[in-house]
């Protein structure tokens, strides 16, 4: 079985920043998360649900079908190929240490 080895070794946390996608910040089908720990030019990072997304607000996720669409320091653009959210939806961005 294959092991993941982290950057800062096998003993390395992910760095899990918590913020919301908020409906009015869509600008057509895009949307630029700033303030994000960990995030550079070229990290790994996977967007999940809090613990606390409403059943409305995961289907409204869900619809919106994102896809990345870019990165930089401290910042990543993911774009809407489906139905963008006219709800605010709460979100984890964790950035991977490898």
């Amino acid at each position: 079985m294959p092991v993941l080895t982290f950057m800062g070794g096998p003993n390395s946390d992910p760095i899990i920043n918590t913020t919301t996608l908020t409906s009015a910040n869509w600008s057509s089908s895009t949307y630029t998360i700033t303030g994000l720990s960990g995030v550079t030019a070229t990290s790994t990072q996977v967007i999940l649900p809090t613990t606390t997304m409403t059943q409305e607000q995961y289907e409204a996720f869900a619809a919106a079908e994102v896809i990345d669409n870019g990165q930089a320091t401290g910042s990543i653009t993911i774009k809407a190929l489906g139905t963008v959210p006219t709800i605010d939806i709460p979100i984890r961005v964790m950035v991977l240490p490898f």
